[in-house]
């Protein structure tokens, strides 16, 4: 496994980011999935205005499924993978997008403005853990309204069945031993080695008392199929609102 500066893993298979996540297929369908949910819920709680913040932007790509124009948006981002370049270069029209590199809290949000809605996506399990705790304290202080998180579930059933279609059909970036995957499978991610970086040993329920020491969780909800519980899903959403 490589690794380029900041930490992340260059992905075995030879394509982009939004080629081999957003394309086509299933991974297009499970990946879309969170922008989808959070459609949803904006809808369910009545959002159709604010101003967005985002850490963990990438290309800007949640600004096409929000149902509404953000007054403002202020994207975050490490630009792995040159996400922020692209970014920049798609919104360049629209005065109202921002976008910066951060690879450390004190670049997010350096002025501390606020903002009406955080979202943070498929993000918080790349963050390591010495920074995790001042990331959210810094999204507690630049958001008003509401925190979206969603993060993949690494454990139990689900981890397993992806870790096999991955090896059958595409590449494995974080290989497992045989007994972290036995270990993961059964839900005990403190027997995997953890890589900061990545999925691999990421568990969502760990994350929880972190976001809790800075915002009230007011719901978390499986991603994609709603009639099965969280630990059968491939995601969690979770949406939360500062104390």
């Amino acid at each position: 496994m490589q690794s380029q500066t900041g930490g992340h893993i260059i992905p075995a298979e030879q394509k982009s980011y939004n080629e081999r996540l957003f394309k086509k297929g299933i991974r297009k369908y499970f990946h879309e999935a969170r922008f989808y949910w959070l459609k949803k819920v904006l809808g369910q709680l009545k959002i159709n205005s604010g101003e967005v913040i985002e850490l963990g932007c990438h290309d800007g790509k949640l600004i096409r499924y929000l149902p509404f124009t953000p007054s403002i948006y202020t994207g975050y981002d490490a630009n792995w993978e040159n996400g922020i370049d692209l970014a920049k270069e798609e919104w360049k029209h629209h005065l109202e997008f921002h976008f910066h590199v951060c690879s450390d809290p004190a670049q997010f949000n350096p002025g501390l403005k606020k903002y009406e809605l955080g979202v943070c996506m498929e993000t918080m399990e790349h963050l390591p853990a010495a920074d995790l705790a001042a990331y959210i304290s810094k999204l507690r202080q630049s958001v008003s309204q509401y925190l979206f998180i969603t993060v993949p579930n690494e454990k139990g059933p689900v981890f397993l069945l992806k870790y096999v279609m991955k090896r059958l059909f595409l590449k494995v970036d974080e290989p497992y031993t045989w007994r972290e995957l036995l270990a993961a499978s059964v839900g005990k991610t403190e027997k995997v080695e953890r890589n900061e970086y990545g999925h691999k040993g990421f568990d969502y329920e760990k994350l929880l008392p972190f976001i809790a020491a800075d915002f009230t969780i007011v719901s978390i909800s499986p991603i994609p199929f709603s009639f099965l519980p969280a630990w059968m899903n491939f995601s969690v959403g979770i949406i939360a609102q500062p104390k």
